[in-house]
């Protein structure tokens, strides 16, 4: 039997935006200590802004924005207003932003070595949690009949906690 061997590519692989931002959701997510870690450590020896984390961060502080905005639409209270959308996602950023500021600020104060760069993209992924209140709404008005409604606030808390705890 004659054994065939593949050329081996010298190339890096490159893996797209979205597939790297969607894997650091999923570590998020399911292991938050290591995966932090492994940010700040990149961006200790990174010192531009141009990493990929703060992107994702972004794209989180968004992606629960938006989430977020489209509730009360999504579990039918209200009509549908881009503005309002727009606003709170614009909102979201804002508060993304000086919230960054602030914690930054604060560290430098009591000697710390936070990273701008660091906080931006590890505030926006600790607020991965709150993607889920919307399945958490909508089985809310769902089951109100049968007094699911009742177990909202305990979820909510919940989900508070795990982004305080990611936080």
């Amino acid at each position: 039997m004659m054994m065939m061997s593949l050329p081996v590519s010298s190339k890096p692989v490159s893996v797209s935006f979205w597939q790297q931002w969607f894997s650091s959701i999923e570590q998020t997510l399911l292991a938050p200590r290591a995966f932090f870690q492994s940010v700040v450590v990149f961006h200790n020896s990174a010192d531009d802004w141009y990493t990929p984390y703060v992107r994702q961060g972004l794209g989180c502080v968004v992606l629960v924005a938006l989430l977020l905005a489209l509730q009360p639409v999504v579990v039918g209270k209200i009509p549908l207003n881009a503005f309002d959308v727009l606003m709170d996602v614009l909102g979201a950023l804002i508060f993304w932003a000086v919230h960054a500021l602030l914690i930054g600020t604060v560290g430098y104060v009591f000697r710390g070595h936070a990273k701008a760069n660091s906080l931006l993209a590890l505030l926006g992924f600790a607020s991965l949690p709150w993607v889920f209140l919307v399945p958490l709404a909508i089985l809310k008005t769902q089951f109100m009949a049968v007094g699911a409604g009742v177990l909202f606030p305990f979820g909510a808390l919940g989900l508070w906690g795990w982004s305080t705890y990611l936080f």
